[in-house]
């Protein structure tokens, strides 16, 4: 059974905002106010140990907890949260207030779940953003290194010169026309995002 946490409280660290449809807050210090039960995944059948932040599989995970409030009326009452992935302690928690402790696992492992998918999104179009900008730092290299063999060709080239220069211009228009392709590419697929452009400006 859902119901709405109260008032606000000392425990709320900042303005509530959303993880798909539970409303939730950002807490420090969550231990401080409330008992953590657990992991969602150590109840409810749930049978992971969390979401990945990374496409790869790597790094970080996204794991729900179970908190439970003060009992009321003699009703032992849960919320969910998602741990934070970073730090120890702090947690991400929902205003929903469950009556069972599985019915809280299952929530907070959905919202762990879709926090973890953010995540990635995020990552994955700032890390095509910094890509994009190393791409046109290679293209600026590739120009600069030409520049410098077509000034060589015209200062006492050794014998044969002309055909390794050739060959090397060549090399250096293909690499510049495939990192071409690839920043267009990069700008199609994700440049209306804010996260791409943040990493333009990072």
């Amino acid at each position: 059974m859902r119901k709405k946490l109260g008032k606000p409280n000392p425990m709320r660290g900042g303005a509530d905002f959303a993880i798909g449809r539970d409303k939730v807050f950002w807490c420090e210090t969550p231990d401080a106010y409330l008992r953590r039960v657990g992991f969602a995944d150590q109840f409810a059948g749930i049978r992971h140990n969390g979401w990945y932040l990374e496409d790869d599989y790597s790094d970080e995970l996204a794991r729900g907890v179970v908190f439970q409030l003060p009992a009321r009326n003699g009703q032992t009452r849960f919320l969910s949260a998602v741990a934070d992935p970073f730090n120890n302690g702090p947690a991400i928690l929902s205003l929903e207030i469950f009556d069972d402790k599985d019915d809280a696992a299952r929530n907070a492992d959905e919202l762990a779940r879709i926090y973890a998918e953010s995540e990635r999104d995020y990552r994955r179009a700032w890390n095509a953003g910094a890509e994009f900008v190393r791409l046109g730092e290679l293209i600026a290299d590739i120009r600069r290194a030409t520049l410098i063999l077509f000034k060589a060709r015209h200062t006492n080239p050794p014998l044969g010169a002309d055909n390794a220069i050739l060959f090397q211009v060549n090399r250096a228009l293909r690499d510049i026309c495939s990192a071409r392709k690839e920043r267009a590419q990069l700008q199609n697929d994700y440049g209306r995002t804010a996260e791409f452009q943040e990493a333009l400006h990072a």
